[in-house]
C-alpha cells in the first residue's frame, strides 16, 4: 500500500489539479467551470487493456493520495459481477444473483452478513428491465418496507422512471436523448412540487465525459457536476465530483462553497 501511495503521489506531480491548470481539474475551493473546458478528457495516469474488469475504486485527496477505498469487485467465471464490496461503509456488500438466461434477478445488500435489503429485478419477452422491486429490511429508515420501481420504454428507449414505496409515488424521471441514441438529459419531479432538477450529459468519441445537474431548467442553481477521465482503451481512469455545499457554507468570495471528490478505478 505504500508503494501505491508514493505512485498516485508521483502522478500528482505530472497532472497537477488547480483551476488554472490546462487539464481544468476542478478545485477543492470553488466552482471551475469545466464544462468550459471539455477537450481534455483522458487521463494516461494508468493505461489499462480494452474492456478491463474493474477492481477497485479508490478515493483520493487533491493530491492523488489514496484516502479509502470505496467498493472491491469480484466476479464469476463467466466474467459477471457476483460481489460488490463496500470497505469504507464498514461492513456492507452486495451479491449479484443471476437467472437461467444471464440477466441480473437479486442484488442482496448485507450489514455485518446481516441481509437488510432484497432487490428483485423483472423483464419482460424482449429482456428489457421492467421492474425492480426492494424490500427493505433497515428498521427505522426512510424507506423501510417496500418499494418498487417501474421503468417504461418507447422503441427501445427508456423513457421514464417512476420511483414508488409502498404504492406511492415518491418521484419520477424523464429521459431524453439524441441522435446517437445517448442520453442527454433527466428531468425528475416530485409529485405536488412545482420544482424539478435537471442533469445534463455531455459525450465524446462515444463516452460519458461530463455531466451537470442543477434546479430547474437553468444553470444558475447549480447542484453538483462530475468529469470523467479515460485511459486511451476507453477505460474510465479517474472521476472528479463537485458538490454544491449547504446554503450556510459559504466561501471566501461571498458565494456558495463547491467542495470536490476525487475517485481513481483500477482495473
Amino acid at each position: 500500500m505504500k508503494a501505491k501511495i508514493i505512485l498516485i503521489m508521483m502522478i500528482a506531480i505530472v497532472f497537477p489539479t488547480s483551476c488554472n491548470d490546462s487539464n481544468n481539474m476542478s478545485s477543492d475551493t470553488g466552482w471551475c467551470g469545466t464544462e468550459d473546458n471539455l477537450s481534455s478528457y483522458r487521463w494516461e495516469a494508468f493505461l489499462y487493456p480494452k474492456n478491463s474488469k474493474l477492481k477497485r475504486i479508490y478515493q483520493v485527496d487533491s493530491q492523488f493520495v489514496i484516502l479509502q477505498t470505496h467498493e472491491e469487485y469480484m466476479y464469476d467465471e463467466s466474467g459477471k459481477i457476483k460481489k460488490v464490496i463496500s470497505p469504507s461503509s464498514g461492513g456492507f456488500y452486495d451479491d449479484y444473483k443471476y437467472d437461467t438466461e444471464g440477466r441480473l434477478s437479486n442484488i442482496l445488500k448485507y450489514n455485518n452478513e446481516n441481509l437488510i435489503q432484497i432487490a428483485t429485478l423483472t423483464y419482460d419477452e424482449s429482456g428489457r428491465k421492467i421492474k425492480e422491486e426492494v424490500e427493505n429490511n433497515s428498521e427505522g429508515t426512510v424507506l423501510y418496507g417496500f418499494s418498487h420501481t417501474l421503468f417504461i420504454y418507447d422503441n427501445n428507449r427508456l423513457v421514464k422512471m417512476e420511483s414508488y414505496h409502498e404504492n406511492r409515488l415518491r418521484y419520477y424521471k424523464l429521459y431524453e436523448y439524441n441522435n446517437s441514441n445517448e442520453l442527454i438529459k433527466e428531468k425528475l419531479f416530485v409529485p405536488g412540487d412545482d420544482a424539478y432538477v435537471t442533469t445534463e450529459h455531455t459525450y465524446a468519441e462515444g463516452l460519458l465525459i461530463y455531466s451537470v445537474t442543477y434546479n430547474g431548467n437553468v444553470k444558475d442553481g447549480f447542484m453538483y457536476d462530475s468529469k470523467r477521465y479515460y485511459d486511451l482503451n476507453d477505460n474510465m481512469t479517474l472521476t472528479i465530483d463537485n458538490i454544491c455545499g449547504l446554503s450556510s457554507t459559504i466561501s471566501q468570495d461571498g458565494k456558495q462553497a463547491i467542495f470536490s471528490e476525487r475517485r481513481i478505478f483500477e482495473y
